[in-house]
């Protein structure tokens, strides 16, 4: 018994051993599911490359069925090829080799409709490939781009099966042409559902249809792509864009770049051409300054002071003098310089003589003084008078333009608290005593201290023009009020805190000889200005007095509330 075991095993194998290779060609495969990737154990894709197509492992060399429970729709992501051109003609499900069928791929046995997806490739000609002999496809669909099923030579027609094997039969497959005509993407005609096709220009800079015939989105048709349009919303082939900021002259309203539009810029660029860059920068004016109210912005006006004298030649050019005089002829015209007259000098521009300019140097043709001290708003560093310079009270956060920010009667530069209105707050948390604290009538009115209104200043009348608890006497920031005493209310007195009945102000700078350190020296000359007005001596005596004042305001409220 073991001998003729031994004798079939020996000729089993000599008869494997002299068949060629790829010899055993009986084996089935079943595609499961939708996928077209090689790693999927159940794709065709899988079947035909890890099986089919093999030389050291043979498998699906016989059957390729489709057994899946529903519809199987595959759409191909790549080409596919058949291409084992060594397979047998040995069917498993037939009782006998040699039926004329070396691979069967068969739709049939599937629950449901099989179709097979080609139109996602950019161009699906041949996108299934057979050099295989003797395959026969059956039972499913071809869905491409392509008109035809089969083709025997792929470079002559457009069919989705090129046929490169001998006895292939693909009669049992149903063609589905998407778009009832060819597309080929790139030869030069739009076909199908393609949106355009400019041949080899499809995808290149400039071209409007890309690698995959699709139009790139150009809203003004001007043929310029939306993405490097300068104007996307704009026809304008040409991109002219004169001021270089990247935005087209068609849709640019602001070819100087000063933020005003140029239909209202009073001094606009002319669209009909296009300036150079120093041109437009000479027209750029986001301050629209013009002097002589003419619609014509200075920057571009070659008479700016409206006197008919060209700037070039003007010795005023800011300043409106068309009789140019000059009396000490050092070509700067008498109406600006002020070494001429004084008394007629307008040396900021702004149309107030210098004499009565309360801003000589910093042009305010408003003249606005909001605590009447004879120096403007806009020169002036302590505008409230409230003893905090404009800077510091940025930095606490009060009211530049209010000397009393919250309101509690105390002035912002003596408040411990500026910003609260408790008078019992900082500082002032411990009653503070008097300049004479040990009398009960520090100043000698009748009035004692825990009552007095101004407790260091005599007012035995009480009076308090304003109500703010501060006695007129002592209370510098009231203008009806008449704290020195002089007969002259504080909001017109050239000296508010000390009494000079005859307001005498020799030097005629506004500040009465009784309290001006330099009552000989009048304001102007070349050094004239805010900040060296020779009233800042005077401001600060005043403000001493005003300090002073002030605190002892505040030691009588908060006397009181202990008292």
């Amino acid at each position: 018994m073991r001998f003729w075991t031994a004798v079939l095993l020996g000729f089993g194998f000599f008869s494997l051993m002299a068949r060629p290779a790829g010899a055993v060609d009986n084996t089935t495969c079943t595609v499961l599911d939708n996928s077209d990737s090689a790693d999927d154990f159940n794709s065709l894709r899988r079947k035909v490359e890890q099986g089919f197509n093999r030389s050291d492992f043979r498998a699906c060399t016989d059957l390729i069925k489709f057994g899946a429970g529903s519809e199987l729709d595959i759409t191909l992501v790549q080409a596919i090829h058949f291409n084992n051109d060594q397979d047998l003609d040995c069917t498993g499900d037939s009782p006998v080799c040699n039926d004329g069928i070396a691979l069967l791929v068969d739709g049939t046995p599937n629950n449901g409709p099989v179709v097979i997806d080609t139109t996602a490739l950019q161009d699906d000609k041949c996108a299934i490939e057979v050099t295989a002999s003797r395959v026969t496809f059956r039972g499913f669909k071809v869905k491409t781009k392509q008109s035809q099923l089969v083709t025997a030579n792929k470079n002559a027609e457009s069919a989705v099966i090129c046929d490169n094997g001998n006895h292939n039969d693909f009669s049992g497959v149903e063609i589905q042409t998407v778009g009832g005509a060819s597309e080929t993407c790139g030869n030069g005609v739009v076909e199908g559902k393609e949106e355009c096709d400019d041949g080899d220009k499809n995808g290149k800079p400039g071209d409007l249809c890309t690698s995959a015939c699709t139009k790139i989105p150009d809203k003004d048709g001007d043929g310029i792509p939306d993405d490097v349009d300068n104007c996307p919303n704009d026809p304008n082939p040409d991109q002219a864009d004169c001021d270089k900021d990247g935005k087209g002259d068609a849709c640019d309203n602001d070819w100087d770049n000063d933020g005003k539009p140029d239909g209202v810029d009073n001094c606009a660029p002319d669209h009909k051409t296009c300036q150079s860059a120093k041109e437009l920068a000479a027209l750029h004016n986001p301050d629209q300054s013009d002097i002589d109210h003419d619609g014509i912005g200075d920057v571009c006006d070659d008479d700016m002071d409206g006197d008919g004298i060209p700037n070039a030649t003007d010795n005023c050019p800011k300043v409106a003098n068309p009789d140019q005089k000059d009396e000490d002829g050092d070509g700067i015209g008498a109406a600006c310089d002020p070494n001429d007259n004084p008394a007629d000098v307008d040396t900021d521009g702004d149309g107030v003589k210098d004499s009565a300019d309360n801003c000589p140097t910093v042009a305010n043709p408003d003249q606005k003084d909001t605590d009447s001290d004879g120096i403007g708003d806009a020169c002036d560093n302590d505008i409230d008078n409230d003893g905090l310079t404009n800077d510091q009270e940025a930095q606490k956060g009060t009211d530049p333009k209010n000397p009393d920010t919250d309101g509690d009667g105390i002035i912002d530069g003596v408040d411990a608290c500026p910003l609260n209105p408790n008078p019992l707050c900082g500082e002032n948390a411990t009653p503070s005593p008097t300049s004479n604290p040990t009398a009960n009538d520090a100043d000698g009115d009748g009035i004692p201290n825990a009552t007095d209104n101004c407790p260091n200043v005599a007012n035995p009348d009480q009076k308090d023009g304003d109500g703010n608890g501060i006695g007129d006497a002592c209370d510098l920031s009231n203008p009806d009020a008449d704290s020195d005493g002089d007969g002259v209310k504080n909001g017109v007195d050239n000296c508010p805190s000390v009494s000079n009945p005859d307001q005498k102000d020799t030097d005629g700078d506004k500040i009465g000889d009784a309290c001006d350190s330099s009552p000989g020296d009048s304001v102007g000359g070349k050094s004239g200005g805010c900040s060296l007005n020779p009233r800042s001596s005077a401001t600060q005596d005043g403000l001493a007095w005003f300090l002073m004042a002030a605190g002892a305001a505040i030691a009588l409220r908060v006397k009181r509330r202990f008292v």
